[in-house]
């Protein structure tokens, strides 16, 4: 998959520099009135947005804010494309980090859920499962909210 991220960062011209995250903190901000993108870059956002679909399948959960960009497609905006371009200079300092799995005889899942996040008041949910070695930071689940969406590991 190295070649394939290097060959996808050799495709781009305005998005240089490196990003710390895979997305900032106004992920799920939506403009209604922002200023559409020109034809060309349209078609550069989508073109891009499916390969990070596949690359985000493959090897790279980390950029799960793909997910958000692809429901951008159709509507494609000047802060979508910002948003684009974080992702873009996150695979650019992170080119190497690869999906690793190790074995382990223990499994456990987390299932996430933001209500209302989206203008038309619809849900996001989330997914994940470790299958070995676990992740050096584990998320730490919220035990004193009254709201059932929160993460819980399921054995």
């Amino acid at each position: 998959m190295y070649e394939y991220i290097n060959k996808i960062l050799t495709e781009l011209s305005d998005m240089n520099g490196v990003f710390k995250t895979p997305a900032a903190g106004h992920l799920f901000n939506i403009s209604p009135d922002a200023k559409k993108l020109p034809e060309d870059k349209v078609q550069l956002f989508h073109h891009l947005v499916a390969k990070l679909l596949y690359l985000c399948r493959c090897t790279r959960q980390d950029i799960h804010a793909v997910t958000l960009l692809y429901t951008r497609v159709k509507e494609t905006d000047k802060y979508g494309y910002k948003k684009l371009v974080k992702v873009m200079q996150y695979i650019r300092g992170t080119r190497e980090l690869t999906l690793t799995i190790e074995p382990s005889k223990d499994w456990k899942w987390w299932v996430d859920s933001l209500y209302t996040v989206h203008l038309d008041m619809r849900i996001h949910t989330g997914v994940v499962m470790i299958l070995g070695k676990e992740l050096p930071t584990p998320h730490q689940p919220s035990k004193n909210s009254t709201q059932k969406a929160q993460w819980r590991p399921n054995y």
